[in-house]
């Protein structure tokens, strides 16, 4: 992805791609590490931050997240 897009430009451009959930909250969620599907992009805060929502584990998910904390995975990679 080019770096001249900010975190919401990339996230629209993955909509319907697969993404990665890469943080840790104690193991609460259970979600760290775990492939879904992005569905869309509900808000975006800064440029650093958004509420997503991701298909995983059967279930849609209203995720905040920031930047690194959620992979854009290429296709080739699932």
């Amino acid at each position: 992805m080019p770096s001249d897009q900010t975190f919401e430009q990339q996230l629209q451009s993955h909509v319907g791609g697969l993404v990665r959930v890469c943080y840790d909250d104690g193991g609460g969620s259970g979600l760290n590490g775990k492939i879904g599907l992005l569905m869309g992009v509900t808000t975006a805060f800064a440029a650093s931050r958004a509420v997503v929502e991701v298909l995983i584990e059967e279930r849609v998910r209203s995720l905040l997240l920031y930047s690194n904390e959620l992979e854009l995975l290429p296709a080739d990679d699932a």
